[in-house]
């Protein structure tokens, strides 16, 4: 059996029981890593209010990210969850509160 949100981010239920639970702040820190590692900036420079097309990623590279922050988490995100939860703090709060 499978949950889904209304933007498509889901968690099948056995995963969900299965998987530590993880806290946005986490989910923050490993977009920050991903986004600092793929624009060559320092953590620092990665502000979680700023919306991902101003980092300067399309929607491909939104696409691939949520594909490898899917892997990470190992639970099945939208391809598109990026574009309506488009920075790293919305994001974040998104995934954990749907994958609690």
């Amino acid at each position: 059996m499978q949950d889904a949100s209304s933007d498509g981010t889901t968690v099948s239920s056995a995963a969900a029981s299965d998987c530590r639970k993880i806290s946005a702040a986490e989910i923050e820190d490993w977009l920050v890593g991903y986004l600092a590692e793929l624009l060559d900036i320092d953590k620092e420079q990665v502000t979680k209010t700023v919306s991902f097309e101003r980092f300067g990623l399309d929607s491909a590279a939104a696409v691939a990210m949520t594909g490898d922050l899917s892997q990470w988490l190992e639970v099945e995100l939208h391809p598109t969850v990026a574009v309506k939860h488009n920075t790293v703090n919305s994001l974040a709060a998104h995934i954990a509160s749907t994958i609690e």
